[in-house]
């Protein structure tokens, strides 16, 4: 079903109001509003090849999106007669993939709880970039990024303690469409894309996917490069057992992780992954292992800690103020 049609003016640019009625589940992308929708854009500059393109995106209730498209040289448009816009959907194939959705990070001292899980008003908050053929096959290309389809039923922590820098891979269901889409007055070649369907319920910092086409063994265990330590006091959060035992970060950022879709012919895409109120870290110091003159520090690469992307912690020497 279209949401939305229109017709661009002489300067290429068209704004179009979108009916949602149709939109019953949504997600919330890192901005904590739980108001995003995945959805199909396609635009005709003409009929035959090279005269149109599709892209898919995520777009949020009651916001506005600029969205810039260029003719794609493999993309042939038709005519569609009927004058009825529309949007074929067949899943073709299923595949599986572990999906990086943290950096964790804890220190001498410090204990590190991270846990995906989901609560009445918000179950999906993890968006991978699709792939697409026109065939089927591969080589696959990069789409834009497409929320889990399916709201997560399970909760499940992954608990880490002293010093550790690893990333942690959740291992979702994607599935594999073919689609055929026609605007009101053209039809667009039908594509086949790969996207995150749902997510599987585990956790892991040891990824058993294969590590390259053709390749024995396993990605394994990935190290986080930990960052030279801050200078800047502002940027540190000391948590001390005495007085600020534990800090817990679920304040809504983005951040993305690259890996490849072995099922897509070991494309490289990038997941995103956020700190939310369904996918949240928090850290708690221990009775023992960081001692004086260091701190157990929770620190911002760049940032203060609310802000920084990823969340750094370990025991060190705090900058002076």
């Amino acid at each position: 079903m279209a949401m939305g049609t229109g017709t661009t003016n002489s300067a290429g640019f068209a704004t179009i109001s979108l009916d949602t009625s149709m939109v019953a589940d949504t997600a919330d992308v890192g901005d904590g509003n739980g108001g995003a929708f995945n959805a199909d854009i396609v635009e005709a500059w003409g009929l035959g090849i090279g005269m149109g393109a599709e892209q898919n995106t995520i777009l949020t209730l009651g916001s506005t999106t600029s969205i810039a498209m260029q003719p794609d040289p493999n993309e042939y448009v038709t005519d569609n007669p009927s004058g009825v816009p529309s949007s074929t959907r067949s899943h073709e194939a299923t595949g599986y993939s572990y999906v990086p959705v943290l950096a964790e990070n804890s220190g001498n001292g410090i204990k590190a709880h991270f846990e995906m899980t989901h609560t009445s008003s918000a179950t999906r908050q993890t968006s991978v970039q699709a792939a697409f053929s026109f065939d089927g096959s591969a080589p696959f290309s990069v789409g834009s990024y497409y929320e889990e389809s399916n709201g997560r039923t399970y909760s499940k922590p992954y608990d880490v303690s002293g010093s550790y820098h690893r990333f942690v891979w959740a291992n979702y269901r994607f599935w594999k469409w073919r689609i055929k889409t026609c605007g009101m007055h053209q039809c667009y070649t039908t594509r086949h894309r790969w996207v995150p369907h749902d997510w599987t319920g585990d956790l892991t910092d040891d990824n058993p996917n294969a590590p390259c086409n053709g390749c024995s063994g396993k990605v394994g265990q990935k190290d986080y490069t930990v960052p030279p330590y801050t200078t800047n006091y502002n940027y540190t959060v000391l948590l001390d057992p005495a007085h600020t035992a534990s800090a817990t970060r679920q304040s809504n950022i983005n951040n993305a992780y690259g890996f490849e879709l072995n099922f897509a012919g070991f494309l490289s895409v990038k997941a995103k992954a956020t700190y939310g109120n369904i996918t949240y870290v928090k850290w708690t110091a221990l009775s023992t292992g960081c001692s004086a003159p260091n701190s157990r520090l929770l620190w911002g690469n760049g940032y203060t800690v609310p802000d920084a992307p990823i969340v750094q912690a370990n025991c060190f020497v705090r900058p002076s103020p």
